[in-house]
C-alpha cells in the first residue's frame, strides 16, 4: 500500500522502533519466501543493526535478529538461495579460518558473539539485552582493511594505530582478527 511505500522511502527517518518492526516483517517474509521457514515474529529479538559505511558504492541498513525455531526443515527457492547447510557458530568460524567459507564482517562478528554462549537461551538473553548499532568506517591497507567501529579511538580520523579504546575488525591477507578492548 502507499503508506508502506512512503515508510520505506523514508526508512532512515522513521523512529527506531518502527524500523525494527519493518525489519522483522521483512525477515519473516524473506525466510518464508526463500527457505520455507515461518518464524514467529514475536519470538525474534534484535541483536544488532549494521549500517554500511558511507564510502561504499552500495549501502545497506541491515538488522540482525536472533530467535528459536523448532524445525530444521528448509526448502530453498532455487532463486535467491541455491543450497544451505546448518553450522554451529564454531563450525562456521572454523570453516572461515580455513578459507572454506567466506563470511562478511557483520556475520563474522555475530558468529563470534554467538560462540560465546552455551545455548540459544543465553545467547538470546545476552545479545538482545542491548542491541548494538555498528557504523563501520573502512580504512584500506595494502593487505586488506580495518573496519573501525564508533567506540574505537581511531574512528573519527580513520587512524590505524591501536590506541585504547579499541573496537575493530582487521582483515589482512584473507584472515579476520576481531579486536574489542573497550
Amino acid at each position: 500500500d502507499c503508506e508502506h511505500e512512503r515508510e520505506l522511502e523514508n526508512f532512515d527517518a522513521l523512529p527506531k522502533e518502527r524500523q525494527v518492526e519493518i525489519a522483522k516483517q521483512a525477515a519473516c517474509r524473506e525466510a518464508m519466501e526463500e527457505a520455507a521457514i515461518k518464524p514467529d515474529k514475536t519470538a525474534l529479538y534484535l541483536c544488532s543493526n549494521w549500517i554500511t559505511p558511507a564510502s561504499m558504492p552500495k549501502r545497506f541498513n541491515t538488522y540482525f535478529f536472533i530467535g528459536m525455531h523448532a524445525s530444521r526443515d528448509v526448502e530453498v527457492d532455487q532463486q535467491e538461495i541455491c543450497d544451505y547447510c546448518w553450522f554451529t557458530p564454531e563450525e562456521a568460524l572454523s570453516l572461515q579460518e580455513n578459507g572454506e567459507l567466506r563470511l562478511p564482517p557483520p556475520t563474522f562478528v555475530t558468529l563470534l558473539q554467538l560462540a560465546e554462549h552455551r545455548d540459544i537461551e543465553s545467547a538470546i538473553k545476552a545479545l538482545s539485552k542491548e542491541p548494538k548499532t555498528y557504523r563501520p568506517k573502512l580504512v584500506m591497507t595494502n593487505k586488506g582493511f580495518h573496519s573501525i567501529y564508533e567506540e574505537d579511538s581511531g574512528y573519527l580520523k580513520g587512524q590505524l594505530e591501536l590506541i585504547p579504546p579499541i573496537h575493530r575488525l582487521i582483515f589482512n591477507e584473507n584472515k579476520f582478527e576481531y579486536l574489542n578492548k573497550l
